[in-house]
């Protein structure tokens, strides 16, 4: 029983981290709707992969739309 209680607490803090992130770069985002992936790694301290990772799913799940081209477009966020 010990270590499932471990295990949980390790689940939650790892989830709040990620949550952190994501909400962190929903507000770099809606400061700067044209900012870039090595932009958005530079101010999260986060990998590029964790970068796409995470924009990957907030696009999936439609709170985030990549409007224009991937070179001159800009990030449009729905709530």
């Amino acid at each position: 029983m010990m270590m499932f209680k471990a295990n949980m607490i390790a689940v939650a803090q790892k989830n709040d981290t990620v949550n952190d992130t994501v909400n962190a770069i929903l507000a770099l985002i809606k400061q700067n709707p044209s900012i870039t992936y090595e932009d958005l790694t530079k101010k999260t301290g986060k990998s590029r992969r964790t970068i796409s990772r995470i924009i990957t799913e907030l696009k999936t799940t439609g709170t985030i739309i990549r409007v224009g081209s991937d070179k001159t477009g800009h990030w449009m966020i729905n709530q």
